[in-house]
């Protein structure tokens, strides 16, 4: 029989009571890399120097530069299902309203200038090139829509499905499409790059055929493709590069990205090229990525800095695939106890990241706590509900 220990509901109401009392908006990495003064130091390839300033002493530079906190589209999207999880583990309507309320502040605040509704980062970011505020993202558009779906298969609001398929729209009309082979491609990171990125891709894709489900208007024929160059890009010991054709990095959280979009959609078209990866994928996540005690490796043989990212996606992802082997289930426990132990405060927030002797303590919204809060209450949910 498997048991919630006392100290994960403690540490998951410690951390709800910190985002009650702090809101919904916050400070987040890239607040930071997006100042001048660290855009200079990536232009001069000194991005080593960047990581280690930041990461040593991030408040030292939240101060200096006066960064200011703000609304994050993906942070709302995160918290909106860790509120749906919340409502229906308690069935306390308190947290359903404030679902909907993060999910209102998104409709009103789309990236501007496109035909679709879609939605970006609140700061600048490099990619191929310096991208804008409010640029949108495959990755945070498909939180959003998968966030909004949620709430639509409560409530059966339509404005949530006009939204939903808008969105829908957007990956195919306004992202850039790579076409791989005939019957393989990629959907962009952004409308301004052609970047092949297996999880933000897969991500695009399984977001389209959740959607899809609910109106068949919404086209599969791209998102099939997108699935086909996905399980064809899988590597023989399980694992996905981060950038194709194959750039060395793999991670416990872009891994496991990829493996719950994958879940997804073979939750709504069962397929066993699907089933086959996920579990070759799981493996390779289970023996090369967590460590016994149940903390994540930053990537494959290196350990440090451990990752709230990585520690947060460990749980959803092992907690998510659980109905395949319930062995995954008690990696995820694992996981969630390791991390309470040694990365949260004890005000309740989570810290970015620990290394061999410190620990950097900021609190980021969007990075750390909203994907926390996600995590522990998908948790408690599954296994509450668990046959």
């Amino acid at each position: 029989m498997l048991q919630l220990s006392e100290k994960i509901f403690r540490s998951l109401f410690s951390l709800e009571n910190w985002i009650n009392y702090n809101g919904h908006i916050g400070f987040d990495h890239y607040d930071i890399l997006a100042h001048p003064f660290f855009r200079f130091l990536t232009k001069n390839k000194l991005i080593k120097l960047q990581t280690i300033l930041i990461d040593s002493i991030p408040n030292f530079f939240v101060f200096l530069f006066n960064i200011n906190k703000n609304y994050n589209a993906k942070a709302l999207a995160l918290l909106i299902r860790a509120y749906i999880f919340r409502y229906k583990t308690s069935n306390d309507f308190k947290y359903l309203d404030k679902a909907i309320q993060c999910a209102e502040w998104l409709i009103e605040n789309p990236s501007k200038g496109y035909k679709n509704f879609c939605w970006g980062y609140p700061f600048k970011w490099q990619a191929a090139e310096l991208l804008n505020e409010g640029t949108p993202s495959s990755v945070v558009t498909s939180n959003v829509i998968d966030s909004l779906l949620e709430i639509y298969k409560i409530t059966k609001e339509q404005k949530y499905l006009d939204v939903i398929v808008s969105g829908c729209r957007f990956f195919e009309e306004e992202l850039n499409i790579t076409n791989i082979s005939e019957n393989e491609l990629s959907f962009s990171y952004t409308p301004f790059d052609r970047e092949v990125c297996y999880n933000a891709n897969i991500i695009s894709a399984a977001t389209i055929f959740k959607s899809s489900q609910f109106d068949r208007k919404i086209s599969l024929e791209k998102a099939k493709k997108a699935l086909e160059f996905t399980l064809n890009s899988q590597l023989p010991d399980g694992s996905w590069h981060y950038i194709y054709p194959n750039d060395g990095r793999i991670d416990p959280y872009h891994t496991g990205f990829i493996l719950r979009a994958l879940y997804d959609i073979y939750k709504v078209s069962p397929d066993e090229r699907i089933l086959n990866a996920i579990s070759k994928g799981m493996e390779f996540y289970r023996n090369k990525l967590v460590n016994e005690d149940g903390s994540p490796l930053y990537r494959v043989n290196r350990k440090y800095p451990i990752d709230i990212h990585s520690c947060a996606e460990t749980i959803l992802c092992f907690s998510q695939i659980s109905p395949l082997n319930q062995k995954y289930l008690n990696i995820a426990l694992r996981t969630a106890n390791w991390t309470i132990d040694n990365m949260q405060d004890k005000s309740g927030y989570f810290y970015y990241r620990k290394y061999p002797f410190h620990k950097v303590k900021i609190a980021y919204l969007r990075w750390s706590e909203a994907w926390m809060y996600f995590a522990l209450a998908k948790l408690i949910y599954i296994v509450r509900n668990y046959e």
